[in-house]
């Protein structure tokens, strides 16, 4: 919408709409994002809920275990607070306690509580989910964007395209998961720049050439800046990885006859071939090869999802060959809906009413234990015996 609606005054500079309606419906459409930005934190937090309150709860679960194994530690703090019985009560028991003194109260007191309560988990949910976290920070970021001086956040709102679109975010999950070797990579560049930058500002800093007061006639089609060590650092920078051919494309060139002549030639060949080319290549040959690494394990999954029983391991082709349909292995044989199935039924059961059999899978399922699932077994190929 900005795309049609906004321009410039030309006579004083400043942004703005073509006409009040255009304006208007811009304040309109604003609004309307807001609250649909508001209506998604909302309906996204109480359709997580339970599950924000369990990561909550596990948060809180795992800092009593390190506050306990650091008061089993002999001769720290911990262990003394333990012994003196200052640990026997810990915060969550606490407003737990404070929880019931105040829910036996009247109903207005005990309304206000609970209120507090949510909003308490609402704001403590942050750290705990990244989904909620970015609903919210859109939220806000709208908000902002609706004023006169937010217009350059409603560009900003559109990044939220990365979250729409798989593929987008497998490009930032790459970098991401090379964040290690790509930021090595930049240190070595800014190392080597920066030396580049010091040498040039010692040997030959009169050819970073620029405007200079009075000779604007004669100006240069680019500025080069070399008077202090930081301005040279920043030329070269800027000047040095945009240039096809490296800084010495952008200096003065120096003649046969020059003192310096050799000394620009070296540099600016080694410049070339080491920054532009060599680290240049690395750079972009890391972010290459993870987009090749990556398609390459996609295809690798779809490939196992697709050519083996999720239960048993064994491969398509290896029913084909024993002429077993695999249609009928996947969904009846091995239904994997029916192992989930039969496994969130025994979780649920007690143990004392399970039988042999759910007694066993409950008990491997305890201990961490999958040997219950049919691996490289099946009933429709050699009896059911184990394949090699």
């Amino acid at each position: 919408m900005f795309i049609f609606f906004l321009t410039i005054d030309k006579n004083t500079g400043v942004i703005k709409f073509n006409s009040y309606s255009q304006s208007l419906i811009s304040l309109w459409v604003g609004i309307m994002q807001t609250t649909i930005a508001g209506i998604v934190v909302l309906s996204y937090y109480i359709e997580q809920r339970a599950n924000l309150k369990h990561k909550i709860q596990i948060s809180q679960d795992q800092k009593i275990h390190d506050i306990t194994q650091y008061g089993n530690t002999k001769g720290s703090q911990g262990y003394g607070n333990k012994k003196s019985d200052k640990m026997e009560v810990s915060a969550g028991q606490q407003k737990a306690s404070i929880g019931k003194k105040i829910t036996k109260q009247n109903s207005v007191i005990k309304f206000f509580y609970l209120i507090l309560k949510e909003i308490a988990q609402f704001i403590r949910s942050i750290n705990h989910d990244k989904n909620h976290t970015r609903n919210i920070m859109y939220f806000w970021i709208s908000i902002y964007a609706s004023s006169d001086s937010g217009m350059l956040f409603n560009a900003l709102l559109l990044i939220d395209i990365i979250n729409k679109i798989k593929t987008l975010g497998n490009v930032l999950s790459i970098f991401k998961e090379n964040a290690v070797a790509l930021m090595s990579t930049l240190a070595l560049f800014f190392v080597l720049l920066y030396f580049s930058a010091f040498f040039s500002f010692q040997t030959f800093r009169t050819d970073f050439i620029h405007i200079e007061e009075g000779f604007e006639d004669e100006a240069p089609g680019i500025n080069l800046y070399c008077e202090t060590l930081v301005q040279c650092l920043v030329s070269t920078i800027n000047f040095g990885l945009r240039a096809g051919g490296g800084l010495g494309d952008f200096l003065d060139q120096a003649t046969w006859d020059s003192d310096q002549y050799w000394t620009r030639y070296i540099f600016d060949f080694m410049f070339f071939m080491v920054i532009n080319i060599i680290l240049m290549n690395i750079f972009f040959g890391i972010i290459i090869d993870s987009f090749a690494d990556k398609r390459a394990s996609e295809a690798e999954i779809e490939s196992e999802v697709q050519g083996q029983c999720f239960i048993c391991g064994i491969s398509k082709s290896t029913f084909e060959i024993e002429n077993v349909p695999w249609k009928d292995h996947i969904f009846q044989q091995h239904n994997m809906h029916a192992y989930l199935s039969f496994i969130i039924h025994v979780k649920q059961k007690r143990e004392t009413e399970c039988t042999g059999i759910e007694k066993y899978v409950k008990h491997c399922l305890d201990t961490g234990i999958i040997i219950f699932f049919p691996i490289n077994r099946c009933l429709a190929i050699n009896g059911g015996e184990t394949m090699e």
